[in-house]
């Protein structure tokens, strides 16, 4: 009997590979005005932008929500809506119920009232990340993306300091020194209660036969380490502050003459994220949250305009940094970031027009230099992301979510209010507000101002009856329709809106 034929194996069917999803990052340049960015595309400033404009499209015309403030516009951009929608309508303002004086941030108080379109996108099975994203606090965690980083928070003011240094003791690790170890102390503090104490050990490296300290140790206890901050002339040197919050400060000399030597300190911040492993990740590999450009800082003359830059540059880096980690090592689908030194130095730079405070042409040629340097910054952070992304997979979206207009005048809308009888500060009290007789309040965020009437049943403390609510609405209007620039009798408001 003939051996019957082997039975044929089906041939296996090729295991499907899994398709990757599309992903999609959002990158927003805080503050990019659209005829700037062309200038610095076109010169060479923003060479990354550059090429990504002309691998991909570019919007011929767009146009912000208004106000267009960074507070308001982030929320319209992650969620969609208009402002009268996600309630966030400037970056400082009023909500109902509360006193007339009382603010509430657009950054940080108010949960958005629209669903971020993380949100969305986490409810469809994707894996999410903001970070930095100006509005995506951890305060709310129904706002939450799977991986959320958000802006650093403050613990402390900044300050500046003048010590006075005495002979040395009871270091320990001190290294060699030409002259004699000499120390002195500075206090941080936050209302008034000791943060921390700073000890500071100078030491002389140079073997020149003079007493010339040229080294400056930080420590918070004299035990020096690799923890400890090295401060030299020039530079910035960072210190955690404290190990609980993972809080810490940046320091630079700003007068090196030992008779009246001065250090400033940066504001003390620490990093907040969520999940909190994360948190412990980035303040493991990553350090404590630099601080912000310092504008109070630079406005007293305790820093000048390159050390203002400095700490936008040391930040925006730090900043990419955690954004580049996030991503590699967590592939979310969808990622929003940030990126804030354009707007930090246009704030401080921008100065085109001769009518603005302390102008010159020698002036407005440095600011120019510092402003299209800021712009650098911002693309080599766009560089730095692009590094990153495989753009045949990944549709990256560059965004602004205002441009910036040079400021030449200050208008006090509040004096106006006072002035005209709508608005009374206590005879006891410098400043604060009679509630009981004040008809209306002003509160202003950049170039735009909301005028908030008190009324009874609404807020604490109101005093207008709500028939009398449009009578004072026009007093307002009033107001401010009579408020003209002195030197060319303008109009100093180009729209007055009416609730």
């Amino acid at each position: 009997t003939p051996t019957p034929a082997p039975t044929p194996t089906p041939t296996p069917a090729p295991t499907p590979t899994e398709v990757a999803r599309p992903k999609a990052v959002v990158l927003s340049l805080d503050g990019a005005r659209a005829d700037y960015v062309d200038k610095f595309i076109a010169d060479g400033t923003m060479p990354n932008l550059a090429k990504l404009a002309e691998r991909g499209v570019r919007a011929e015309y767009a146009r912000s929500v208004d106000p267009s403030l960074t507070a308001v516009a982030h929320a319209s951009i992650a969620t969609g809506v208009y402002p009268d929608k996600t309630g966030i309508v400037a970056n400082t303002f009023r909500v109902p119920g509360q006193y007339i004086y009382q603010v509430v941030s657009g950054f940080e108080d108010v949960e958005w009232g629209a669903e971020p379109i993380w949100r969305t996108a986490m409810r469809a099975g994707l894996r999410t990340a903001t970070v930095f994203w100006p509005g995506a606090s951890v305060n709310f965690p129904d706002k939450l993306a799977d991986y959320t980083v958000a802006y650093g928070a403050s613990d402390a003011y900044s300050a500046q300091h003048v010590l006075s240094f005495a002979p040395a003791s009871g270091w320990e690790n001190a290294p060699p020194s030409f002259s004699p170890l000499k120390e002195a102390s500075l206090r941080i503090t936050k209302r008034e209660a000791l943060l921390a104490e700073v000890h500071i050990l100078a030491v002389d490296t140079s073997d020149d036969q003079t007493e010339n300290y040229d080294l400056f140790i930080l420590d918070l206890d004299k035990r020096i380490g690799e923890e400890s901050a090295r401060l030299t002339e020039g530079k910035w040197a960072p210190l955690l502050v404290s190990d609980r919050l993972w809080s810490g400060a940046y320091f630079k000399i700003t007068d090196p003459d030992m008779a009246h030597f001065t250090i400033f300190q940066s504001r003390v911040n620490y990093n907040r994220a969520r999940p909190v492993e994360l948190l412990r990740e980035i303040n493991r590999r990553f350090g404590f949250f630099p601080p912000s450009p310092d504008y109070y800082a630079l406005e007293h003359g305790w820093i000048s305009e390159e050390d203002y830059f400095e700490m936008a540059e040391t930040q925006s880096r730090w900043m990419m940094d955690v954004a580049t980690y996030v991503y590699t090592a967590y592939r979310p689908d969808l990622m929003f970031t940030w990126q804030g030194p354009v707007d930090e130095c246009g704030h401080q730079f921008l100065m085109v027009d001769q009518r603005q405070w302390n102008y010159s042409p020698e002036r407005a040629a440095e600011y120019a230099d510092l402003y299209r340097r800021a712009h650098r910054l911002a693309d080599e952070s766009l560089g730095r992301l692009l590094e990153v992304l495989d753009l045949d997979e990944v549709a990256l979206f560059v965004v602004s979510d205002h441009g910036m207009a040079p400021i030449h005048s200050y208008v006090n809308v509040n004096v106006a209010l006072i002035q005209a009888g709508l608005m009374v500060l206590q005879d006891t009290v410098k400043y604060y507000i009679d509630t009981a007789k004040t008809k209306a309040n002003a509160v202003t965020s950049g170039g735009a101002v909301h005028v908030y009437v008190n009324l009874k049943g609404r807020e604490r403390g109101g005093s207008v009856p709500p028939e009398d609510y449009e009578e004072v609405q026009e007093e307002v209007v009033a107001v401010l329709s009579a408020i003209t620039d002195p030197v060319d009798g303008k109009p100093v408001f180009q729209r007055i809106l009416r609730r």
